[in-house]
Order: structure tokens, then C-alpha cells, then sequence
């Protein structure tokens, strides 16, 4: 069977199409595979533009709590919300298996990052609570006390027959004491709480050769004293939880991101050297298949021309002969 011309024919033309089919699906396959090391890339570079991101906005967020921290501004507020709800979700485009094609397998450093987020905005619900008590006890607390001080100062020379030195040095150390206090908002200094109890004690012993003077400003100052105490607490409070405990989230939260950012890179570098090596193996291949095409043409070029050619020629020549 195999020594028919016919049946000799079919097994080369066989062996011909199997090759160019081989062939084709080989160059597809590199086609697939260069393309899918370009969408990686591609989505590599994204997600670093993602991370930088996120760095720029963690880094706003601490300007924002510090913009509050100063002003009690309702706009730092709003920004800081919108400011966390960017983040969170571009953490979540980072964590998405769909969208983030496996260039991120460290998923306890994306959850990390997610719980130093949570404890910031925490840690800034806790700044406003401590600016709102902070704002009331200004409003209502020391300074509001030492008014009420200086009122009673005004009518001491009738109702208790203060000479008008006196008064003048209890004004002044009243002044002095609201002074200290006025000071230490702008800039808190333990000095200046140093300064308004020594004013306070002053006041206290001007005023102790007066019992019933003595009794009432006694109770208006030990009412100033706590309500500053309670000021200087939320103040070094909130200059803790600002400058120490949500500025240490923040740069945790921007060493993660670094680490993220790098393990990014790396998984796209890898990525890369992976198509290139696949890239090479496939064009070998591809080589080899074609130079077997080849030589496989040829030999059938050969064997057509020795099989048919050589034949048909003969045939033609002794038509040729009969002819004649």
C-alpha cells in the first residue's frame, strides 16, 4: 500500500499540513504568552502607581490631623473622611484577586494595613472628641472662672472693704493667671501651669486676712485649678495620640506600602524574566519546526519530481517515438 504513488503523496501532504499546523499553534502559544507577560506588567505598573498613591494620601491624612490639631477646622474633617475612603479602596482594588492578577500573594500585609488604617481614623474620632471637651472647658472652665473672679474684684472695696492696693494686686495676679493659661493654649509648656499656680497661691494668700472673701474666691479658684488639670491632661493627651500614636501608625503604614511597592516589583520582575525565558523556548521551537518544514518541502519537491516528473517524461517520450 505505502508503495503506491497516490498513498506516498497523502503521507507527505500529511506530514506537510501537521508540521504548519504545529507551527501555527507554536507561534500562538508565544503570542499568548508575550501577552500575558504584557498584561502583567501592565498591571504591575498600576498597582506601584496604586501604592504611591496610597503614600500620597496617608501622608495628606497627617497634614489634615495636624490642620485640625491647630484649628479645629471642619473642613480637615471632611477632606480626612474622603481621604480614607480613597484609600480603603484602592487597598481593596490591591486585594482584588480578580483585578490584581497574582502580583500581590502577601495578602497579611494588605490586612495589616487595613487594621493601621482602622486604628487611625479611631485614634482621629478620639482627636475631635478631645478638641470638643478641650473647646468647652475654654469656654466654660478656667478662663471662664477667673472672670468670675474678677467680677467679684470689682465690688471688694464696698462689699468687703478691700482697700484699692489690694485689689489692684489681686487683678494682677488674676491677669497673670489668665495669662499663663492663654499662653499654654497657643503653646502648651508645663512652665507657664508652673506660672498660674503661682498666681493662684498669691490670690489665695491676699485674700486669707478676708474669710468671707477668702471662702468665695477659694471655691472659684480650687473650680479654675481642676478645670485647668483637666485641660492640661486632654491637651498632653491629644499631643500624644497626634505626635506619637497616629504619626507611628502613619509610618508603619508607609513602611507596608514600601513593602508592598517592592514586592510588586519583584513579582514583576520575575513575571518578565519567566516570558522572556518561555519567549526564547517557543522561538527555538518555532525554528526547528520550520527548518523541518523545510527540509520536508524539499524532500517532497524531490520525490515529486522523482516519482511523477521522472515518469510522466518517459511516458512522453515514447508517445514521442510511437508518434514519429
Amino acid at each position: 500500500m505505502l508503495s503506491s504513488i497516490r498513498t506516498q503523496l497523502i503521507l507527505v501532504l500529511i506530514a506537510l499540513v501537521a508540521l504548519l499546523l504545529v507551527q501555527g499553534y507554536i507561534a500562538r502559544e508565544n503570542q499568548s504568552v508575550l501577552s500575558s507577560g504584557m498584561a502583567a506588567s501592565s498591571r504591575a505598573v498600576v498597582d506601584v502607581g496604586i501604592v504611591k498613591e496610597l503614600e500620597r494620601d496617608v501622608i495628606d491624612l497627617q497634614r489634615n490631623v495636624l490642620i485640625y490639631k491647630e484649628n479645629a477646622s471642619q473642613s480637615a474633617v471632611t477632606r480626612f473622611e474622603r481621604l480614607m475612603l480613597s484609600i480603603n479602596k484602592r487597598l481593596d482594588e490591591l486585594a482584588d484577586p480578580v483585578t490584581q492578577n497574582g502580583e500581590i500573594d502577601d495578602t497579611y500585609v494588605l490586612s495589616r494595613m487595613h487594621k493601621h488604617l482602622s486604628a487611625y481614623q479611631e485614634n482621629f474620632r478620639q482627636v475631635i472628641d478631645a478638641r470638643s471637651r478641650k473647646d468647652d472647658l475654654i469656654i466654660d472652665g478656667s478662663l471662664s472662672d477667673l472672670l468670675a473672679i474678677k467680677r467679684l474684684f470689682d465690688t471688694a472695696n464696698e462689699d468687703f472693704a478691700l482697700p484699692q492696693s489690694t485689689i489692684d494686686k489681686l487683678n494682677f495676679h488674676i491677669a497673670k493667671a489668665e495669662n499663663a493659661i492663654l499662653r499654654y493654649l497657643m503653646k502648651p509648656d508645663m512652665a507657664l501651669i508652673t506660672q498660674f499656680n503661682e498666681a493662684i497661691t498669691a490670690v489665695k494668700a491676699i485674700t486669707m486676712n478676708n474669710q468671707t472673701l477668702h471662702s468665695q474666691v477659694n471655691e472659684l479658684l480650687e473650680k479654675a485649678e481642676a478645670d485647668l488639670f483637666k485641660l492640661t491632661q486632654i491637651t498632653q493627651g491629644n499631643l500624644f495620640l497626634v505626635n506619637v500614636v497616629m504619626a507611628g501608625s502613619a509610618n508603619e503604614f508607609l513602611y507596608l506600602s514600601g513593602e508592598l511597592a517592592n514586592q510588586v516589583t519583584s513579582k514583576t520582575e520575575s513575571i518578565a524574566h519567566n516570558t522572556y525565558l518561555v519567549a526564547q523556548e517557543t522561538r527555538r521551537n518555532g525554528e526547528i519546526f520550520s527548518l523541518v518544514s523545510i527540509l520536508l518541502a524539499l524532500t517532497a519537491a524531490i520525490f515529486t519530481a522523482y516519482r511523477i516528473l521522472g515518469p510522466i517524461r518517459t511516458i512522453t517520450e515514447v508517445l514521442s517515438l510511437i508518434h514519429i
